[in-house]
């Protein structure tokens, strides 16, 4: 706890005279480039590269490839962690797998003997048998198994042609050509009777050959393309993948090739994979050494995202809805490796446990990784520290993204502090920001990369950092996000025919209930659509009226008190924060006051329930959107200052700034600051239902401030029927600077906007100004 530690207002460093000012970028960028919903397991030793992925249960799957002495292996995986390289006994390539059951897969690939022949390799329970090798054939370079004890395999014999070769129970049959190609180069069933394969043509086209009770059907040319990679999502629907010059996408129903689909920002796809019948994932390469994952849904493909270290990807399998898998290889040295594709993130709230704190180990500070040797202080100048967040704590290595409250102390210069995923380039963006003598803290949001640390970056002087765990984001965290319309559940001050509605938290008749030290329960489940059930709730947490430096501290009612805090302050200070507190018994949580006296107010913004019907979480690598100041050092052209869009200068009073969010997007996370602030106010952040007209604010508010304060919140906001939000201020002038930290969205969708940026829709002047409220 940062007991007694005063906390004078959020201060963006360089927006006050003094303190060196956060770099921005030209634009706001792309999320789409470093959007770690693609997460990169470490490179698989033993292996040169892996060339395809199947699965054979809902976590479980498995890769192949080859090593460095051409040698085939074999590569199980859970949860996209991939296990040891198994080396299969002779000599072969795999080049691809295909699972019949979930005890038995088929690979297959060539041998790498004189002559070279066909290979087929029986995998069972994750072991591989000795390759058997099939004569009649060059190569097998697909495989797929329309029912548990029949695969069909294809590739070409030696008089180049394309051929077909059952596998029925691992037994390999006699290789079929089929006429009027020179190969085939892969295969996917979208039924137990009826296949896709694509094939090379003698006249150098492909074509789409449908097999049908494992005889194959004339091939049917598509003009001007190679095809790789082929997936059915649907019985009667298939989409095959390639290039012709830049990669291409094809869909195939009923057997019917249809017309090619260019991909931007593509050389090559490779191979596709689906997770659900509207959502499927192609990989490929946008060049050397960049792998990319494009998402398909289901025959227009968005822009490519580019895969960081890896030199291609040319497999994908999906073992469920939540995560797909990914393969291929790394850059320098070249090794196999596997990549998760989140699809749909989940939420894991955890009783709030310290994980980081700078300052001396004491009777009061325990020892943590953040220290010197010893337990000595480690107090942070200019740099960046690496912070260990994944591994420990009940945090998988597997997690995407943490919620963290990031409290700095101690400080001696106006400076910020920027957290981002180790491995990524450091964004332009801030999350804590501070003038000389605060202690400020702020929520994070933030995504993890192929490591499990986040870097910490201090600009100017020096200051103690101090990080509590909230939770974190996992493809398989039971829990998913349900955005509401803002609601105030929690309003100690008394009751007034003004800003103060009727609320559970006052005594009976309205009185005042100022909270003293101590603490109190508050009922969040039943309260502002938060349903019992509900295993964690997003609120905005605002004091006022404080009578001494304090903080709280928020927990789920029930569990003991924590060693954490979520707020802090000076007297007479109002602040708010953003807090992702797990529900304890009934749907409770507790909050304490350390010191003096305290109003509390609490605005709920949504809830994490495992049942059906949430959103998934995408972190970014933190972007600036949003920056009403005029251009200049520091202050690139934007959306938000730019003469053409009509969105120029601070809101005035009453103001309200609107954006469109992106279709599919149910809420977006964003860190909003306001500065240059010429009156005490407040900011309220809220799903427009009409973005063309005036709408007014609900009773709620994200952020308040005093004169010539500049403040930031970490805000979750949905999105609501008209895919707009709005940001009101109330009175007085200021400026706003927002910065995108990720977005909520439905399993089929939620990766979809990754290259997306918010449009600003409208700047409404003065209509809407209030009375005071905090």
């Amino acid at each position: 706890m940062l007991g007694g530690l005063a906390v004078l207002a959020l201060s963006w460093a360089g927006l006050a005279p003094v303190g060196a000012l956060a770099p921005a970028s030209a634009a706001a960028a792309p999320a789409s480039a470093t959007a770690p919903a693609i997460k990169n397991a470490s490179p698989v030793t033993g292996t040169y590269d892996l060339a395809a992925v199947a699965c054979f249960s809902t976590s479980a799957c498995i890769a192949v490839g080859r090593n460095a002495a051409n040698q085939g292996v074999v590569v199980p995986t859970t949860g996209g962690t991939a296990g040891t390289a198994i080396v299969v006994p002779t000599t072969v390539d795999l080049l691809a797998v295909a699972c019949a059951s979930t005890t038995t897969c088929v690979a297959t690939g060539k041998s790498t003997g004189n002559p070279t022949n066909g290979a087929v390799v029986t995998i069972t329970s994750g072991v591989p048998a000795t390759a058997q090798v099939v004569t009649g054939t060059a190569v097998l370079s697909g495989v797929a198994c329309p029912t548990t004890t029949t695969c069909e395999a294809v590739g070409s014999n030696a008089s180049n042609q394309g051929v077909l070769v059952p596998v029925n129970s691992g037994a390999v049959g006699a290789a079929v050509a089929v006429a009027g190609t020179v190969a085939l180069n892969a295969i996917a069933c979208s039924s137990t009777t009826t296949c896709e394969a694509l094939a090379a043509t003698p006249s150098g086209a492909a074509a789409v050959v449908t097999i049908t009770g494992g005889t194959a059907a004339a091939p049917q040319v598509v003009s001007g393309v190679s095809l790789f990679g082929v997936a059915c999502p649907t019985s009667s629907t298939c989409l095959a993948v390639g290039k012709n010059g830049l990669g291409v996408v094809v869909p195939i129903t009923n057997g019917t090739p249809g017309a090619v689909q260019p991909v931007p920002d593509v050389q090559d796809l490779f191979g596709v994979a689906c997770a659900t019948p509207t959502l499927c994932r192609a990989v490929g390469d946008q060049g050397p050494s960049r792998g990319v994952v494009v998402n398909i849904t289901p025959v227009s493909a968005n822009a490519a995202q580019v895969v960081s270290g890896t030199y291609a990807l040319f497999g994908m399998a999906c073992p469920n809805t939540s995560f797909c898998e990914a393969v291929g290889t790394t850059t320098i040295p070249f090794q196999g490796i596997v990549v998760t594709v989140a699809l749909l993130q989940g939420y894991q709230p955890v009783t709030p446990v310290r994980i980081c704190d700078t300052r001396p180990a004491s009777q009061f500070v325990a020892a943590n990784r953040c220290q010197g040797p010893g337990g000595a202080g480690r107090t942070l100048g200019h740099g960046s520290i690496s912070v260990p967040v994944a591994g420990f704590n009940g945090v998988p290595l597997t997690a995407f993204a943490v919620v963290l409250n990031v409290t700095v102390t101690n400080t001696t210069a106006a400076s910020y502090l920027t957290v981002w995923p180790t491995g990524e380039t450091q964004p332009t963006a801030s999350n804590v920001n501070w003038n000389p003598g605060q202690t400020v803290p702020n929520l994070v949001e933030v995504a993890l990369g192929n490591v499990p640390t986040v870097d910490v970056f201090n600009n100017t002087g020096t200051a103690d950092v101090v990080i509590d765990l909230e939770g974190y984001v996992d493809a398989t965290a039971p829990s998913l996000f349900n955005p509401l319309a803002p609601a105030r559940i929690c309003d100690s001050r008394a009751a007034n025919a003004g800003s103060v509605a009727v609320n559970q938290c006052e005594f009976p008749g309205g009185g005042a209930a100022t909270l003293g030290v101590g603490h109190i329960v508050v009922g969040v489940a039943g309260k502002g659509g938060v349903p019992l059930g509900a295993t964690a709730a997003v609120l905005n947490v605002t004091v006022t009226n404080t009578t001494a430096a304090g903080f709280l501290d928020i927990w789920p009612d029930g569990a003991a008190a924590p060693v954490a805090s979520n707020l802090n302050w000076a007297p007479r200070q109002t602040v708010a924060n953003r807090v992702i507190v797990p529900l304890g018994a009934g749907g409770k949580i507790d909050v304490f006051n350390s010191a003096g006296l305290t109003d509390v107010v609490i605005d709920v913004n949504g809830y994490y329930s495992p049942a059906a019907g949430g959103s998934g979480y995408r972190p970014f690598v933190p972007f600036r959107d949003c920056d009403t100041r005029p251009v200049g050092p520091g202050v690139a052209l934007n959306g938000c200052n730019d003469p053409a869009s009509g969105t120029v200068g601070p809101l005035g009073p009453g103001d309200e700034l609107t954006f469109n969010i992106p279709a599919g997007v149910t809420a977006t996370v964003f860190n909003v600051t306001v500065t240059n602030t010429s009156d005490s106010s407040y900011l309220t952040v809220f799903p427009d239902p009409t973005p063309d007209v005036y709408t007014a604010p609900p009773l709620i508010s994200d952020l308040n401030w005093a004169p010539g304060q500049t403040v930031a919140n970490l805000v979750v906001v949905a999105a609501g029927p008209a895919q707009a939000v709005t940001f009101y201020n109330n009175t007085g002038t200021t400026d706003l600077v927002v910065d995108v930290e990720g977005d909520y969205g439905k399993a089929e969708t939620a990766a979809l906007a990754a290259s997306a940026t918010l449009r600003h829709a409208s700047h409404r002047n003065g209509m809407g100004k209030r009375a005071a409220v905090a």
